[in-house]
């Protein structure tokens, strides 16, 4: 007999039927991992500055300008405490997160002195200080909530357009101000006001490169 012997050849799975398995061609630290404690202790004390600071040029009294400066403080210590935990990582985003825990600190600081510095001069808080403020504190949370949600892309695409949002309108408001201030008969006064608006716009700046290169991150590791 010419018919073949033994079981039948198994017929090979069809391509639809195969299971799909995603392959990467480098660690996928943001999603699976997140990222380290101690950087996101730093974007919770940024943001809890931002909103002191906000809170004091809202309503400067003695009372809210040492809550900022204790809030400044926090920040400082908790810069200190996450720097050499940082640059101890061994994974492949560890200049990443080096350059973020920079921007955080910097961002920090510069709210911090923008508090100090009203106070010491006593600046004449106005509605423009006020509100530029107010747009720092939730571009601060909105990076703060896009560090948080690292693993939910379209949320932490979100929370990344309202930080450069919030950015964006923190130096809005400074070109105004800064214009507003070449009017004032009083001449010191106009650049004490126009030295804390600069302060506001630098920690904006931070917020805002911290936002651009969580977005670079955000493209390849979920690519």
């Amino acid at each position: 007999s010419n018919e073949p012997s033994g079981p039948p050849a198994e017929k090979p799975d069809r391509a639809d039927d195969a299971p799909t398995v995603k392959r990467y061609n480098r660690p996928v630290f943001w999603r699976r991992h997140l990222l380290p404690e101690p950087l996101l202790g730093q974007a919770r004390a940024a943001a809890s500055l931002a909103e002191a600071a906000a809170l004091f040029f809202r309503s400067p009294s003695d009372a809210n300008a040492f809550a900022a400066a204790e809030e400044s403080k926090a920040a400082r210590l908790d810069y200190s405490r996450a720097l050499p935990a940082l640059k101890a990582l061994s994974h492949p985003r560890r200049q990443d997160c080096l350059a973020l825990s920079r921007l955080l600190h910097d961002c920090a600081e510069e709210t911090g002195w923008a508090v100090e510095e009203a106070k010491r001069f006593e600046v004449e808080v106005d509605a423009s200080l006020s509100a530029m403020a107010a747009s720092l504190r939730d571009a601060v949370s909105a990076i703060q909530a896009a560090l948080t949600a690292l693993g939910e892309r379209p949320l932490c695409e979100a929370r990344l357009i309202e930080a450069k949002r919030g950015a964006g309108e923190v130096e809005r408001l400074h070109r105004g101000a800064r214009a507003d201030s070449f009017d004032d008969p009083n001449a010191v006064s106009g650049l004490k006001a126009a030295a804390v608006a600069r302060r506001r716009t630098q920690a904006a700046e931070a917020v805002s490169g911290a936002a651009d290169l969580l977005g670079e991150l955000l493209l390849v590791e979920t690519a």
